[in-house]
């Protein structure tokens, strides 16, 4: 939950957004597991990562623009 947390706070999108876009669940699906309703399997926990690492935010310069 903190890596997904982390990395939507990194790329500018909603936790909800990235479960979503990862094929994870729908919309309620961060919702049920933030308010511990369901756990993610560990299938779902693995497609998750798998998106952030084929999706990995935009890198900052020093001058803070996209690189």
């Amino acid at each position: 939950m903190a890596e997904v947390r982390e990395y939507a706070a990194r790329v500018g999108v909603k936790p909800t957004t990235v479960i979503q876009r990862a094929k994870a669940g729908g919309g309620g699906t961060w919702r049920k597991w933030e308010e511990g309703e369901s756990s993610p399997t560990l299938i779902t926990a693995d497609r998750v990562r798998r998106y952030m690492a084929e999706n990995p935010p935009a890198v900052m310069n020093d001058d803070r623009s996209v690189a």
